[in-house]
This record gives C-alpha cells, sequence and structure tokens, in this order.
C-alpha cells in the first residue's frame, strides 16, 4: 500500500490535472464566445444522421449537414449515456 505522504502527493497530482483540463475546457468557451465561430447560411441539400452504441453502453450519434451553397461538410457529434434496462 502507499503510505500517506505518497497518496497525498498522488492525490494534488490529480487534482491539479483536473484543475489544468478544467481551466482549458473554460478558456476553450471563452475563445469561441468572441465571434471565432462563423456563420454559415445556405440550403440545406442532404443532412445524414447517424447514431451507434458504443462501449460502456454510450449512445454516438453523428449529424452531418451538406450546403447547396459551399463545398463543406458540418459534423455534429454528440455522445450521451444510454440507460441499461
Amino acid at each position: 500500500m502507499l503510505n500517506i505522504k505518497n497518496r497525498d502527493n498522488l492525490l494534488g497530482v490529480a487534482a491539479a490535472i483536473a484543475f489544468l483540463i478544467g481551466s482549458a475546457n473554460a478558456l476553450e468557451y471563452f475563445i469561441a464566445g468572441k465571434n471565432y465561430l462563423s456563420i454559415n447560411k445556405g440550403v440545406v441539400e442532404k443532412l445524414i444522421y447517424e447514431r451507434y452504441e458504443g462501449r460502456r453502453n454510450m449512445l454516438y450519434s453523428k449529424t452531418t449537414i451538406r450546403l447547396k451553397e459551399m463545398d463543406k461538410n458540418f459534423i455534429c457529434l454528440i455522445m450521451q449515456m444510454m440507460e441499461v434496462i
């Protein structure tokens, strides 16, 4: 077993990593809010919705949107928990 000093050090490192990850997510949110996201307007030519179950009962869905005026595909990925019955 780990002694108390080593366990405290490991918990401190884990807390620091969690703090850094949370800070990065918050920073990404604020950067995206500063008009770094573009608005694409057009007529939807094709909409493809796919849903599948991954490991550990995670439900993944992928929506692909194709606009007529642009030569781009826009993809939305969503991950949700499924209830096991």
